[in-house]
């Protein structure tokens, strides 16, 4: 940690230690907040959201005021985040997909007519307001499912071509949907569960796993290597995952997967070829404890290092297309998505996870339907079906989607 002054601000720089131990402290605050105020857990608000979100408005009122200024070094996030997919990958069990092929495909279909729509929103609306199509198709799907990493390429894509706001504008987009997308993911969820009074013990059952021998759980316990076992496991995943994702890349032009995917595949390879060998001894439990610990230090990490007084300095008309975005999804989920996936408890927990993805990232979307069934119980079909599909297989529909809209921009620009 130091201490110095940048553009008059004092500014204190966390190295990742540092970082590190704020957002568990942050964790830990929301976690008591979640606990002991009434609205927070009425509206399944996650704990690090609370935490981190909570520290990003202080944050930004000391940096407005011209007080204090935090640097962050989120060494720690990329890694939390890879191991979090590992873990959803090595959770997966590929039998399931015969018992939810159905909603598995219609989920996926819907999430690909959420991408367009958006898409074409952004443009619409920017002829609406006046503002330059370039701009507006950073508001649309290429921030609210592509996130903070598309946002980033594309905006300095833009950048380079001579619009200079071009990459705060994608960044403050994808802060302003990673918010949204945090917020009203787990309240959506809790409202259709009130509203149409919908039964937590009636969730599809078939995705569970069986149980653990607790015999053998007892065993590992006593020498701690049950834990060992799967941290090694994870380790070894990733980093042969990262591996194979950077020479895949390399040998695609053009292409650029996310880090987490080879992980996260892999994960899914190891997992259901040991269902068959039986080589390693996995533990259903362990593997799921694992996977909230990541996930809370990623999600905490990213909230509590949103640089939220980015979203001031949009303009009014960039602002008025990201709120349409957001109530478009929320009309989507509500009367298309939950009328076409059955009006039952495991959709209204996918829903939640979809406006998390669908407005922010998969993180969110997975934060979102842990919150819903910390207070309602367990969704395995939300749980399944919503990581596998928002965390690499819609990448293969929203990749050429983003650049044909791209070019749709550069084209009502002049520039094609």
């Amino acid at each position: 940690m130091s201490f110095s002054v940048v553009d008059g601000i004092a500014t204190i720089n966390l190295d990742s230690v540092g970082t590190l131990a704020l957002a568990l402290v942050l964790l830990l605050i929301g976690n008591y907040l979640r606990n002991h105020v009434a609205f927070l857990e009425r509206f399944c608000i996650p704990a690090p959201v609370a935490g981190g979100f909570t520290f990003s408005f202080i944050h930004c009122v000391l940096y407005m005021t011209g007080v204090l200024c935090f640097e962050f070094d989120t060494a720690f996030q990329s890694p939390a985040m890879i191991a979090f997919f590992t873990c959803v990958g090595l959770a997966t069990s590929l039998k399931g997909i015969k018992r939810g092929g159905k909603s598995f495909v219609i989920y996926y279909i819907l999430c690909c007519v959420l991408i367009v729509a958006q898409s074409v929103l952004s443009i619409v609306l920017s002829t609406v307001t006046g503002i330059e199509p370039i701009y507006g198709f950073l508001a649309g799907s290429t921030t609210m499912v592509g996130g903070h990493g598309n946002g980033g390429s594309f905006g300095q894509t833009i950048t380079d071509l001579g619009y200079s706001a071009g990459l705060t504008v994608g960044m403050a987009c994808a802060t302003f949907g990673l918010v949204s997308g945090s917020l009203l993911g787990g309240p959506f969820a809790d409202h259709l569960i009130k509203k149409f009074k919908l039964d937590p013990s009636k969730a599809d059952t078939s995705f569970d796993e069986p149980a653990d021998d607790p015999s053998e759980i007892a065993v590992e316990d006593k020498s701690n290597m049950n834990l060992m076992k799967h941290v090694a496991c994870i380790a070894v995943i990733m980093t042969i995952g990262g591996f194979l994702v950077g020479k895949l890349s390399t040998l695609i032009k053009g292409v650029t997967l996310p880090a987490y995917v080879g992980g996260m595949f892999l994960g899914v390879i190891v997992r259901n070829v040991n269902d068959k060998t039986k080589h390693l001894k996995l533990h259903q439990s362990t593997i799921d404890g694992m996977q909230d610990t990541f996930l809370a230090v990623f999600l905490s990490i990213a909230m509590m290092s949103l640089k939220l007084w980015q979203l001031i300095d949009l303009a009014i008309p960039l602002l008025i297309i990201l709120f349409a975005q957001v109530a478009f999804v929320l009309l989507f989920a509500r009367f298309i998505c939950f009328p076409l996936l059955g009006k039952n408890y495991d959709t209204a927990v996918m829903l939640g996870g979809l406006i998390g993805h669908g407005l922010g990232a998969t993180p969110n979307a997975i934060a979102n339907i842990t919150s819903v069934t910390d207070k309602y119980g367990p969704s395995k079909k939300a749980m399944f079906i919503v990581p596998i599909i928002a965390a690499a297989l819609l990448d293969l529909f929203l990749l050429p989607s983003i650049v044909v809209t791209f070019n749709v921009a550069l084209n009502m620009m002049g520039l094609g």
